[in-house]
């Protein structure tokens, strides 16, 4: 994965941990969309991509899960410039779900 898109994605990430969860979860939305690049991803509808994926993730997935996801993808726009209504977005991802049980 090489372009001006995924190293503007890349480059502004500080952690070298969150480099490698980021670029995963990159990877994971471009499979759902079937798109073989990131460079690709800034020619699509943004939006109404993400609104899908998250309606699709949201009952297989953790909320804290989605949450990160979300946030990759996030990023990946923010720092290409691209304008997303993340308050709109948001909307979708539903209701907090607890995966584990807390014990004593």
């Amino acid at each position: 994965m090489q372009g001006p898109a995924f190293d503007n994605f890349i480059n502004s990430i500080k952690s070298k941990h969150s480099v490698v969860t980021y670029r995963n979860n990159l990877q994971l939305f471009m499979r759902f969309l079937g798109i073989p690049n990131p460079e690709s991803l800034l020619g699509i509808i943004a939006e109404e991509s993400i609104k899908k994926y998250i309606i699709t993730m949201r009952n297989r997935v953790s909320s804290a899960n989605l949450h990160n996801r979300i946030a990759s993808i996030y990023h990946f726009y923010d720092m290409n410039d691209v304008l997303l209504n993340k308050t709109k977005l948001s909307k979708f991802k539903g209701e907090f779900k607890k995966v584990k049980k807390d014990r004593a």
